[in-house]
């Protein structure tokens, strides 16, 4: 519509002196189109690593060309600064990724003071993946899923219970969290869980509905 009728076009124009745009690394050709259409000052916000949307046609080479020649014209500014994460945890993550994302990593810059304690506030549990893939099937398997992925879920599972029973850390099974990488892993970490006998409770996704009490009720329904 903004193309094949000016007068449309330069009404929308009119009304923004500004155009903001929050998560550009996620542009398609479309919109890119289409923010174009809408005049050229435009303020843009993004991250190439935060570029997980290829499956709805968004092209990250938009957002690293865009910076480019903006860089050229204008101030383009990183945005560094983190306050929600101890520093401890940004040198972990900026000591491990650094490499692998190049030219596009940009160090943290830690905002919150340091937390005071002897313990490590991470704690690396690696899975040797091409160690596990070659496996053999367990015929009474209950974990589904890749055999490397049942070990990842396996070995934290065992990590969460030493808390729990290290009576020095004086940690509940209520204090823990675990962020899926993908929904679909929670029935499998819950049931590696299980296995140390702790309960889980999904807190997001499909899990919520496969709970035994919510399956229950809804066959008592």
């Amino acid at each position: 519509l903004l193309a094949e009728y000016p007068a449309i076009a330069a009404r929308y124009r009119s009304r923004f002196r500004a155009v903001l745009v929050d998560e550009f690394q996620d542009t398609n050709d479309l919109q890119l189109q289409l923010l174009d259409l809408l005049g050229e000052h435009r303020f843009v916000v993004g991250d190439a690593l935060q570029s997980i949307y290829g499956f709805r046609h968004a092209d990250v080479s938009i957002f690293r060309a865009a910076r480019e020649r903006l860089a050229a014209q204008y101030a383009a500014v990183d945005l560094p600064d983190n306050y929600r994460t101890d520093p401890e945890i940004l040198e972990v993550l900026d000591a491990a990724f650094a490499v692998e994302h190049g030219a596009d990593h940009v160090r943290f810059s830690a905002k919150r003071e340091p937390v005071a304690g002897d313990r490590p506030l991470v704690e690396a549990l690696l899975v040797d993946r091409k160690a596990v893939e070659d496996w053999p099937d367990e015929p009474d398997e209950l974990l589904e899923g890749t055999a490397w992925r049942r070990a990842e879920a396996r070995l934290l599972a065992a990590r969460i219970a030493e808390l729990v029973t290290e009576t020095e850390t004086e940690t509940e099974p209520g204090d823990v969290v675990i962020l899926m990488r993908a929904v679909g892993d929670m029935p499998l970490f819950a049931q590696a869980l299980e296995e140390h006998g702790l309960s889980a409770i999904a807190g997001a996704g499909r899990g919520f509905w496969s709970r035994t009490q919510v399956l229950d009720l809804h066959c008592y329904l």
